[in-house]
């Protein structure tokens, strides 16, 4: 039988974990993730992710972080809708989903 090779997508949900969140505001928080398996974002400044809760949904965030920051990435999220607000509820420990990063990135190399 012939072994099947899928490879990860940018458009397939990642398992990754809060490991740190910091209040900035009544409605602001700074979250700190990783990906599971050790794996970095690869993302460019200016690109996004789609946060996935599960049962609840998924909102598209902007990458708060440096590229250069590989072994985890930041976010800061308002809690103004339904997902937005739960990712509010949860703490260091609790597990999330990531796809992405999309869009076009600005590309700081040529600089």
């Amino acid at each position: 039988m012939e072994k099947i090779v899928i490879s990860e997508s940018n458009y397939q949900i990642r398992k990754a974990r809060i490991v740190r969140t910091k209040k900035l505001t009544p409605l602001e928080t700074l979250f700190e993730i990783v990906l599971d398996g050790d794996r970095s974002l690869d993302h460019e400044p200016g690109q996004f992710i789609m946060v996935s809760l599960f049962g609840i949904g998924e909102a598209p965030i902007s990458v708060a972080s440096s590229p250069t920051m590989r072994d985890s990435f930041e976010i800061c999220v308002r809690a103004v809708g339904r997902v937005t607000k739960a990712l509010h509820a949860l703490d260091a420990g609790d597990e999330i989903g990531i796809r992405g990063p999309y869009g076009k990135g600005f590309p700081i190399r040529i600089f």
